[in-house]
């Protein structure tokens, strides 16, 4: 089968995962969340706009078994805890190590995906700036337009 490249995937008009900058609020997030229900992560970037890491749906359920767990008064205690919780705070671990250049394949970006548990990858430059991301949908799409060709 023909070696299929990154650049023959992903849109880069198209980024269905939101990026946000590390010191982003907790209460940002969540809306971003709630107001865009089909996103499925959010790509963590730095002040010069490179790629950090990923923040996983399921990043704010582990936020609220860490920082709330089994408590009475849960209002006050989400409130508290919101106010203290930035992007940087939520990065899904080493999700930092899960990048994708455009020259790269398919097979490195599903290794990639699978080994870090993760649905979305950015398509980064070699200054990890974020080009566009790459979801396993997509990949196992193209797969299937190229062996039926």
């Amino acid at each position: 089968m023909k070696k299929i490249l990154i650049k023959e995937v992903y849109n880069p008009e198209k980024t269905i995962a939101l990026i946000v900058e590390e010191e982003e609020n907790f209460t940002n997030i969540v809306k971003k969340f709630v107001e865009e229900p089909y996103i499925r992560g959010l790509f963590v970037i730095d002040k010069s706009g490179r790629y950090l890491g990923f923040i996983k749906r399921e990043s704010i359920l582990q936020w609220a078994k860490i920082k709330l767990g089994d408590v009475s008064g849960l209002e006050e205690y989400i409130f508290k805890f919101s106010k203290e919780t930035v992007a940087k705070h939520l990065i899904y671990p080493h999700s930092e190590k899960a990048t994708i250049s455009p020259e790269d394949d398919i097979v490195k970006c599903l290794r990639l995906m699978l080994s870090y548990d993760l649905t979305d990858i950015p398509v980064v430059d070699k200054n990890l700036k974020i080009l566009g991301d790459v979801t396993i949908p997509e990949l196992i799409s193209k797969v299937l337009e190229v062996s039926m060709s």
